[in-house]
């Protein structure tokens, strides 16, 4: 959710679900991603992940694009690619997860 520009672990949880106990379920994630403070830092922890070894800037760019064909490309979108973030992280677990 950070690499797709929500930042707030509070607003992740609450855009997830309103269940509490799955909103509790979420505490280890956001333990993990403590130090990601921007939507670079997240596609860099995807790419580190994606592609290690490789330089930073392939990194990122390899993680922007898993993120947006894996969870862009489910909701259809056509609209620029800052606009469309915004509007698919309000979206996307609630289309995700039904």
């Amino acid at each position: 959710m950070k690499a797709l520009g929500v930042q707030e672990d509070l607003k992740i949880a609450e855009l997830i679900s309103v269940d509490e106990m799955i909103q509790n379920q979420l505490e280890g994630s956001f333990e993990k991603s403590q130090g990601i403070l921007s939507v670079k830092d997240a596609l860099l922890y995807v790419g580190n992940r994606l592609a290690p070894g490789q330089v930073e800037e392939y990194r990122a760019k390899k993680a922007e694009t898993v993120v947006d064909r894996n969870f862009l490309h489910i909701l259809g979108e056509l609209q620029p690619r800052g606009k469309r973030k915004r509007i698919s992280s309000r979206r996307l677990p609630q289309g995700s997860l039904s």
